[in-house]
């Protein structure tokens, strides 16, 4: 997961780059800034998300801006922080809103001052943006179902590993798998 997790930040970060680099007008010798503005600065996914950001940022010799609300939700303080900026005249701008509507006004605003922006994990109602990468939750969800069987359940399930729980489970889930005839395809 953490290596899915990676590559996808890693590829939203090249889309921000060469889009920068197409729309750079300066000479080669301004340095590239991008900001990225997650939806909270403390759960353990943008943590991660702040790692492949800086790594890929340190390979591309870009320099990256983190930051963002302490906690999920913030919409004001996020608002603020884009508003800050769009001030500093950043080279482009990746987002995960706490609001797809709320942020409507900032993002176009952002694009009126000719800032790319590519929105992470969550959309944003406007069309003014460069692009929207996000996992599908509900098709992750089916391929997790039909993954599942009594014989991997374990091995799919070990990081939520807590004995008495996994045990119950994984008791369920056979004796509901195995007493439901499985929909041939």
């Amino acid at each position: 997961m953490k290596k899915f997790l990676g590559v996808i930040v890693l590829a939203v970060l090249a889309v921000v780059f060469i889009v920068v680099g197409l729309m750079q007008k300066e000479t080669d010798k301004t340095e590239r800034r991008i900001a990225v503005i997650p939806k909270g600065t403390t759960h353990l996914f943008w943590k991660s998300v702040h790692a492949g950001a800086q790594k890929a940022g340190d390979d591309a010799g870009v320099k990256i801006f983190w930051n963002g609300p302490e906690r999920e939700g913030d919409r004001e303080k996020q608002i603020q922080i884009i508003e800050d900026f769009i001030v500093q005249k950043v080279s482009g701008i990746v987002l995960a809103p706490n609001d797809n509507k709320a942020l409507v006004p900032v993002v176009e605003k952002v694009f009126e001052k000719n800032i790319p922006c590519v929105i992470i994990d969550s959309a944003v109602e406007t069309d003014k943006i460069v692009c929207f990468a996000a996992t599908d939750n509900y098709k992750g969800g089916v391929i997790a179902a039909r993954t599942i069987t009594p014989k991997n359940f374990f091995t799919t399930c070990a990081p939520f590993y807590d004995p008495g729980l996994v045990r119950y489970s994984h008791w369920r889930l056979s004796n509901s798998l195995i007493s439901q005839p499985r929909p041939r395809r």
